[in-house]
């Protein structure tokens, strides 16, 4: 498909890309970074698929060690894992013929994923929003006793 427009979804930290394909139909997807308007993103099954952000295809074939978003834990169930702002996952081993592929996710844990799963290469796009959350703390000694969380 082909990238029609960025757009802002309230219901998430990061953007969202609209996508037209060649059928006619258009789709919504997690906007990965470095990708802009106009560019193709192939969402395919076979290791034809060039190893590029935004293409969406079984972790069989993505390499060792690339960033991945929207991963899938379950096969046909849709992307689970690594949908939130400037957050990603690699993969980290493959054996052969094994059907499970180990997966590094965000929160550090390693998980054996079915090597079926598919999932979006890149990081998930507008990676300074977690920085916006970081405030300012009030020391308890300058609050009155009534506005310390311990009373």
């Amino acid at each position: 498909g082909k990238i029609v427009s960025i757009e802002y979804d309230p219901g998430r930290n990061c953007f969202i890309h609209l996508v037209s394909h060649r059928d006619g139909s258009f789709t919504l997807v997690i906007a990965p970074e470095g990708l802009k308007i106009d560019d193709k993103i192939i969402s395919g099954n076979n290791e034809n698929v060039p190893i590029k952000t935004g293409n969406n295809l079984p972790l069989r074939y993505i390499p060792l060690n690339t960033p991945i978003h929207n991963l899938e834990l379950k096969k046909g169930k849709g992307g689970q894992i690594a949908r939130g702002a400037g957050t990603y996952a690699e993969i980290i081993g493959k054996e052969e013929n094994s059907k499970y592929v180990l997966v590094k996710l965000p929160s550090k844990e390693v998980r054996k994923v079915l090597a079926d799963c598919r999932a979006t290469i890149g990081k998930v796009g507008n990676s300074e929003a977690n920085l916006v959350r970081i405030r300012s703390t009030t020391r308890g000694s300058a609050m009155n006793p009534c506005d310390h969380p311990h009373g």
